[in-house]
């Protein structure tokens, strides 16, 4: 709370002292968590301090009329200007707990950063049978969620001891390839991530293991191949070096459809490998070669040079395998 002038009333009434007052908070000192949700701006509160059978609770008020909220996740924001009346309401100052909300959400902190944040109502169901003493839960009921825009780091997770995060969008961009209508629940546990995706055109699972290792399995999903170049790409996760599985089943592409997709893809700083692949479709098909040598493409970034085993059958010059890297298959 920044150095002010306070002003307001004192009401005194059969042992119960009641303060009410204006003050003002520095947004920026109240909640930041970097691109996700970050406050600024200097807000007036109307307070009043509640002092009854020796238990102290405040309640605040105010409008947000000189906060900016910015955020990542496009719904999320706020312009400074725009007025969204907002209560905050503490219990018990000695052991405070927090519960916020307006008309576009509502949180509860409690001891030890537990509790939940939830943006929309969809899952107002949920929150009713939460067990807040884990940790913190996060529910998103989004309009629209691009996730060339996200950058995926345990900071966050951390700082606030994600439990779960559970998030319906109507609309999403992933690599650049649109999704309507999809739902995701993460859960985070003894530094282990499952996620779980359904959807029309989008399904499957992701598993991070307490090495760092990622697992994905897609199925009976729609992709399109638009501008990805695995050896070039800046991966949005914040991790050095990137060492996962993928594997996929009933993978529709713009003219193809891939019964099967599995292969490994491990990079460092100077060399990028895709590892023991193995890919059925009508027009690319990659397996061992001779003596059951398994296939791989390996790119060593400092000599600019390629190395390929395996056996490669391509049908069609617009393949996916010529959209992951910028190797020419007919040298």
């Amino acid at each position: 709370i920044p150095d002010q002038d306070i002003k307001g009333s004192i009401l005194l009434n059969d042992q119960n002292l009641t303060i009410r007052s204006e003050i003002k908070f520095d947004m920026n000192q109240i909640v930041n968590y970097e691109q996700y949700f970050k406050l600024y701006g200097l807000e007036q509160f109307t307070g009043v301090l509640t002092i009854k059978d020796d238990l102290a609770s405040l309640d605040l008020e105010t409008d947000l009329s000189n906060t900016r909220i910015s955020s990542a996740i496009d719904d999320l924001n706020k312009d400074k200007g725009t007025n969204l009346k907002t209560i905050i309401k503490i219990k018990d100052l000695s052991k405070p707990t927090y519960f916020i909300k307006n008309s576009n959400f509502k949180s509860y902190i409690g001891p030890n950063n537990t509790g939940y944040f939830s943006f929309g109502n969809d899952y107002d169901r949920d929150i009713q049978l939460l067990d807040y003493s884990e940790g913190f839960h996060i529910f998103l009921s989004l309009n629209k969620l691009d996730t060339n825009k996200l950058s995926f780091s345990n900071e966050v997770n951390k700082s606030l001891d994600l439990i779960s995060i559970k998030l319906k969008t109507k609309e999403l961009n992933f690599l650049e390839n649109t999704y309507n209508d999809q739902e995701f629940e993460i859960n985070f546990k003894e530094n282990n991530i499952n996620v779980v995706f359904a959807g029309k055109d989008l399904n499957g699972l992701i598993k991070v293991d307490n090495t760092g290792f990622m697992r994905i399995d897609l199925f009976d999903t729609k992709f399109e191949f638009k501008g990805l170049d695995i050896v070039e790409s800046q991966s949005n996760f914040e991790i050095g070096d990137i060492n996962l599985r993928f594997v996929g089943k009933n993978i529709q592409t713009y003219d193809d459809l891939f019964q099967d997709i599995d292969f490994y893809l491990l990079r460092n700083e100077r060399i990028t490998t895709i590892d023991n692949i193995n890919v059925s479709s009508t027009n690319l098909n990659i397996g061992p070669y001779k003596n059951n040598e398994k296939a791989y493409i390996s790119y060593n970034k400092t000599n600019d040079m390629y190395k390929v085993r395996g056996s490669y059958k391509i049908n069609n010059e617009k393949a996916p395998l010529k959209a992951l890297i910028d190797y020419d298959f007919e040298y």
